[in-house]
């Protein structure tokens, strides 16, 4: 366990390099990419039929 306070580990995670940042999220393939392209656009469009149905 690690005993420092909150302060100073906040200091050492924001003095971390920007590369290693990018390389602990795990990049996505082509066919996720595309899924949640997908996924995006149908509450997109979920939200905008909900906004025309309270014009209603």
């Amino acid at each position: 366990m690690n005993y420092q306070t909150y302060s100073t580990r906040r200091e050492f995670e924001t003095k971390q390099p920007e590369e290693e940042k990018q390389a602990e999220r795990p990049q996505l393939t082509e066919s996720q990419k595309r899924r949640a392209e997908l996924i995006k656009r149908a509450l997109n469009r979920t939200a905008r039929e909900r906004r025309m149905a309270l014009h209603r």
